[in-house]
């Protein structure tokens, strides 16, 4: 995340691969409170955490210059990238975890949109 808050207070230009290709994220503290709850349950076998409202390298940045009150541009590559070319959580396709499994178990994670501005202003030099 520092990333993108870097590149926006340096008005930078965001080189993304796909708009669409949301990625799953949780915060650290739903991370803590699903492990204390897993503790607590009796399933084995694997379950799958993150939260609702996946998010792209774009969507990331958009949000970031949203919070930030920043003005940022993004463009998409024209190419496919090579190794080592893309944003942290850029990626070509969805990266989306599957959690229904989780909520069958009875979790729910809530919304990224509960805790991401939050995490963004944790990364902004100028906030802290």
């Amino acid at each position: 995340l520092a990333h993108y808050v870097d590149l926006a207070r340096q008005y930078g230009t965001l080189r993304y691969a796909n708009a669409a290709a949301a990625s799953s994220f949780m915060s650290a503290q739903i991370v803590s409170d699903f492990l204390v709850w897993t503790g607590a349950q009796s399933f084995t076998g694997p379950v799958n955490a993150a939260c609702e409202g996946g998010l792209s390298a774009f969507d990331i940045y958009q949000r970031v210059g949203m919070v930030i009150d920043a003005p940022v541009r993004a463009i998409p590559v024209a190419r496919a990238p090579g190794a080592g070319e893309l944003s942290p959580f850029d990626y070509p396709a969805p990266f989306m975890m599957d959690v229904s499994r989780a909520r069958q178990l009875g979790y729910k994670f809530g919304h990224s949109d509960d805790w991401i501005d939050d995490l963004i202003r944790q990364h902004d030099l100028e906030f802290v």
